[in-house]
């Protein structure tokens, strides 16, 4: 059978092809992104997410602080948020859209914050 990052590049590949970004199909692609989701799901995500908006006032499905906790501390997972927050593409999505910043950068800006500054909390 296939594996679940096999799986999860099917599901990315199908919203591409055939969502148009539809927001609900969006939201759902969006659950393979909570923290207690595996690393493979969350690459494979990954990977279309320059498609994939939702603005942060339209959360997705489940509760936020699924996204938010554990904190990330894969460095292979962190750097895949810094490259995205660095593609062009993922940019002028966001730079296109300055009231809406979509749901995902404010994710991405949680974990890369406390990889870099975390420790700034314990020391104090």
């Amino acid at each position: 059978g296939l594996g679940i990052s096999a799986i999860c590049e099917e599901i990315a590949n199908h919203f591409i092809s055939i969502s148009n970004g539809d927001e609900y199909f969006a939201k759902f692609l969006m659950i393979l992104l909570r923290s207690e989701c595996g690393i493979e799901s969350r690459l494979s995500i990954y990977s279309i997410l320059d498609t994939c908006y939702i603005a942060i006032g339209k959360y997705p499905l489940g509760n936020i602080n699924a996204f938010l906790w554990p904190l990330e501390s894969r460095t292979q997972v962190l750097q895949k948020m810094m490259e995205l927050i660095q593609d062009k593409t993922f940019a002028k999505q966001i730079l296109n859209n300055s009231i809406q910043i979509p749901f995902i950068y404010w994710i991405f800006i949680h974990h890369i914050s406390f990889a870099i500054f975390g420790h700034l909390l314990i020391d104090n």
